[in-house]
């Protein structure tokens, strides 16, 4: 099963590359028409709740790093019982609100010591936990419909070869 949505995926990442390509070769025409709007009805996301986000907690990879909000996954882990409330309430917060908070955007290249050496700097930046949570859910709830893939690689929101990896 996991092949064919993989061959189907493929496919529709093809024509759509091949339509790219070919619009290139015509000139462009101003049109009196209105724009279609492909994002009404493809992205809804539906509450999430504490058992859920207890679950995500969970299956997070534990780390003593710490992110730019001073947390670290293993605290996190710790004490996902007395967490899992108020996150979820930020989560649903930021779903409501059509907004992902800046704090979660943050992220922390710099190891420690001069600030001019490059070895300083780490190849993977480390992630707030609460973002990594956020995204766990948000990926739950993202079914691949062939709408969402037309308005995702149109858009260029990923690169192809990263809706592989997306689980089914």
């Amino acid at each position: 099963m996991k092949i064919i949505v993989l061959l189907l995926l493929l496919l529709i990442i093809f024509f759509l590359n091949l339509y790219v390509n070919l619009r290139k070769k015509f000139p462009t025409r101003k049109l009196d028409i209105a724009p279609l709007d492909i994002t009404a009805q493809i992205f809804e996301l539906v509450e999430t709740n504490v058992s859920q986000v207890q679950k995500n907690i969970s299956s997070l990879k534990s780390s003593k790093s710490r992110d730019a909000l001073h947390l670290d996954t293993k605290f996190v882990k710790s004490h996902k019982d007395i967490l899992s409330c108020p996150i979820t309430h930020l989560i649903i917060l930021s779903f409501k609100l059509s907004l992902f908070p800046e704090d979660w955007k943050c992220a922390i290249v710099f190891k420690s010591g001069d600030r001019l050496e490059a070895s300083n700097y780490r190849p993977i930046s480390i992630l707030p936990v609460l973002s990594k949570v956020a995204e766990k859910v948000v990926i739950e709830q993202l079914t691949l419909t062939p709408a969402i893939l037309v308005y995702i690689v149109c858009n260029l929101v990923l690169e192809p070869i990263i809706l592989l990896r997306l689980p089914p």
